[in-house]
């Protein structure tokens, strides 16, 4: 199996930056063995994340996390990391964030993202709670989360919670 570069991982990957990879490493989306100094990626993993179908059309709700860390604030993990429980990313991902009416979103889909990419979906239910001017969704097993784990989303900068698909343009939550 052929090695790929940091750099030539990133250019694989449509020129993503080496932070973003150096992310999508940290949280497990991809794997990466450490030579000396240098990290190498196999080219079969890299091809997998370039080659993400795209996700589906139906409304869906974009949470976008990061490394994994503690927050004491909250008493909590919050970001990502691929080796946790499914209860755990759960946690992680279904709060706390800047949405007026969580309830108003029922039905619909609570994608979580590591840069691009998708990896956790659950559908969203009745009970959601709002803090300080954050919500914490409700959330429930997804009937298909495979339709969207693993895709790609086309989206780069922007607030930490998105709606899909867009309207026009970027879409700030309400």
């Amino acid at each position: 199996m052929q090695d790929l570069t940091a750099a030539e991982a990133c250019q694989e990957l449509g020129g993503i930056a080496g932070t973003t990879l150096a992310t999508l490493r940290a949280t497990g989306v991809i794997a990466g063995d450490q030579v000396g100094r240098t990290v190498r990626y196999q080219a079969a993993d890299v091809a997998q994340l370039r080659d993400a179908p795209a996700p589906p059309a139906e409304p869906a709700w974009i949470v976008r996390l990061g490394r994994s860390r503690f927050s004491e604030v909250d008493d909590r993990w919050i970001g990502w990391d691929e080796s946790w429980s499914e209860g755990r990313k759960r946690e992680a991902a279904r709060q706390w964030w800047r949405i007026a009416d969580p309830d108003r979103y029922v039905g619909q889909t609570l994608v979580a993202t590591v840069a691009q990419w998708a990896v956790g979906a659950w559908r969203i239910a009745p009970g959601g709670k709002i803090h300080f001017g954050l919500a914490s969704f409700q959330v429930d097993s997804h009937p298909d989360p495979g339709a969207w784990i693993g895709s790609r989303f086309p989206i780069s900068g922007g607030p930490v919670v998105l709606h899909w698909p867009p309207k026009s343009g970027r879409s700030r939550p309400s």
